[in-house]
């Protein structure tokens, strides 16, 4: 996959002026402030009434649990629902949840396990539903920033709220940070119901079938995309040692360092202000590597300040790494959503998401888990040995394929661009035949194919054609008429418009992604010169092919959600007004025929 750098470098405060996305940011801020208050509060209180590690240990599993039980479905329901709406329901049920804790605590503290347990539960839901909408609101020129920022955000509210929570406990009673929290959540709920309306995804049935289908669509877009099986693999491993490195740096505070209270307290305050730093350095610096490369450096950089820590004799230095700890890891948390964002087909970003979220948060837990070691083995070797291993992850991602790859090549995308007015065009009569087997692979890249009867398959089969097109190659040419659209089967085309600055890419699209259908389906000439960036597999489908597909409700909601979304995106929907699309095409589903 070749990831690009735009010519352009607006300032990146212009992101807030995209009303969408301030609304998020201020939102996000919000509803991580009370909930960063809340975890600490909840411990607390835990703490005060029993007395018991044990007991604080087990609210943190009430907490994590969650994620392994309902986050892969969580998945599958994003993506077959309003991502916006969903978001604003889940704030609305956790203000609910946390609005109960205060009534329910005199009847016991097992409620505040459960509350706090149901809390994270909706919590999956709302985690995905995030990541991906962030991706709508945003160009994905503007994908580093907007993750930068959202990341700086979030450790604000981190740091903030540990604090605002310790300086509760000790002023007033620690209930109240449960009301606070309830009113985040519906300050965050009320903001984003004001976010611009995406179009939803297609409706699917609900069925256990129909379910397990989009669960094991899903995997088959990580098994089947290199970036995502390497970011996986690498962030499987760092969830295990990061949760082994958390789980013994207490312990190894208090009896290497000769850490007080108040020291650790400071320890763990430093930590999120450098990773808001770094996160923030990253709206400027993300650009300049590619997120694989970002990914390693971090991790590398990670390793590096556990080993500096686990060598450390007192507090003062270990204070200085603890802040560079957090300074060097924020670029692998912003580049990881960058990965995921830009490799994952928008219909399944949910799924994606949710599976990230699944695998290391369940490895984390298992990290937590093996601090017991810590019991048994010197705590400083422990520490020492997990730095090490962080430092063979990073080398590692350096290595592993679609992650860490030269600069040059990152840049390559906007280089094609430019090329495009000489670049060799693609001979549509050197195309084949489609196959069944091809179309078999366009199915499960488009489940809502599935709702083809056999005789209209056939035909449809029959209209298209199949074609490979070398690297370099122009497929769309600007002024070209829109006489057909195409699908990716596998590969990778770049996007992109001359403007008097130079070229603008609008848009890198891969496996299960479709393009030139706004032409196709209006009659107008191209806008857009889409170039391969790789050997690509691609489907040619006819204008009235198209338009037979979008008899299909799950295809027409796709293909309008997609074409609205890219009118956005490259400042033509003033151009191309929505209401002036083919109407015969755009039709609702409920007024089209069921294809016979």
């Amino acid at each position: 996959m070749t990831e690009f750098a735009n010519p352009a470098q607006p300032s990146a405060l212009a992101l807030f002026r995209n009303r969408s996305f301030a609304l998020m940011w201020i939102a996000q801020l919000m509803a991580q402030l009370g909930v960063a208050m809340t975890t600490l509060a909840a411990a607390l209180y835990i703490y005060r009434v029993t007395a018991s590690a044990l007991a604080v240990g087990l609210m943190i599993m009430a907490a994590s649990a969650p994620s392994l039980l309902v986050g892969l479905l969580a998945g599958v329901v994003v993506d077959r629902q309003d991502r916006r709406r969903l978001m604003v329901a889940a704030n609305l049920v956790r203000a609910g949840l946390m609005l109960a804790i205060p009534l329910l605590l005199p009847a016991g503290v097992l409620w505040l396990y459960a509350l706090v347990a149901l809390s994270a539960a909706v919590d999956q839901f709302y985690k995905p539903a995030h990541a991906s909408l962030l991706a709508d609101v945003a160009s994905e020129a503007e994908f580093n920033a907007a993750n930068a920022f959202m990341s700086a955000s979030l450790f604000s509210a981190m740091a903030l709220g540990t604090f605002a929570a310790g300086s509760l406990a000790a002023l007033a009673r620690l209930e109240w940070a449960f009301v606070f929290n309830a009113l985040t959540f519906l300050i965050a709920a009320g903001l984003l119901a004001r976010l611009r309306r995406v179009a939803p995804p297609p409706a699917e049935p609900s069925t256990l079938r129909s379910v397990f289908g989009n669960l094991l669509a899903g995997f088959q877009v990580i098994t089947g995309t290199q970036a995502l099986r390497s970011l996986f693999f690498i962030f499987c491993l760092v969830a295990l040692v990061f949760g082994l490195i958390w789980a013994i740096h207490l312990p190894f505070s208090v009896q290497a360092l000769g850490a007080t209270e108040f020291d650790y307290g400071l320890l763990e305050s430093l930590y999120p202000i450098g990773l808001v730093a770094g996160s923030l350095a990253m709206v400027r610096l993300g650009d300049r590597l590619s997120a694989g490369q970002w990914i390693a450096l971090s991790i590398l950089g990670a390793g590096l300040t556990a080993l500096a820590f686990g060598l450390s004799r007192s507090v003062p230095p270990a204070l200085v790494i603890t802040l560079l700890d957090g300074l060097v890891y924020a670029p692998a948390v912003v580049a990881q959503a960058l990965v995921i964002q830009r490799h994952t087909p928008r219909a399944a970003r949910g799924r994606v998401f949710s599976a990230f979220f699944v695998l290391t948060d369940g490895l984390f837990l298992a990290g937590l888990a093996a601090g017991g070691l810590a019991d048994v083995l010197d705590v400083r070797l422990l520490y020492v040995a997990c730095g090490l291993a962080a430092l063979l992850i990073g080398l590692a991602a350096l290595a592993l394929p679609g992650l860490g790859r030269p600069a040059a090549e990152w840049r390559r995308a906007l280089q094609l661009l430019r090329t495009a007015p000489q670049a060799p065009r693609l001979g549509l009569g050197l195309g084949r035949l489609v196959l069944p087997g091809d179309f078999a692979r366009l199915t499960a890249l488009l489940p809502g194919l599935t709702q083809l009867t056999p005789d209209h398959r056939q035909r449809l089969i029959a209209a298209m054609s199949l074609h490979a097109v070398p690297a370099g190659t122009a497929v769309i040419r600007s002024g070209d008429a829109g006489d057909r659209a195409f699908f990716i089967l596998d590969g990778e085309v770049v996007a992109g418009r001359a403007e008097a600055e130079g070229y603008r890419t609008l848009a890198v699209l891969r496996q299960g992604d479709f393009f030139g259908e706004i032409a196709a389906l209006t009659g107008r000439r191209r806008t857009a010169d889409v170039i391969a960036a790789q050997t690509t597999t691609l489907v040619r489908v006819p204008a009235d092919a198209l338009q037979e597909l979008l008899r299909l409700p799950a295809l027409h909601s796709l293909v309008h959600s997609r074409m609205r979304e890219r009118l956005l995106h490259s400042n033509l929907l003033d151009v191309i007004p929505a209401g002036q699309l083919d109407q015969r095409a755009l039709r609702t589903p409920a007024a089209a025929p069921a294809p016979e």
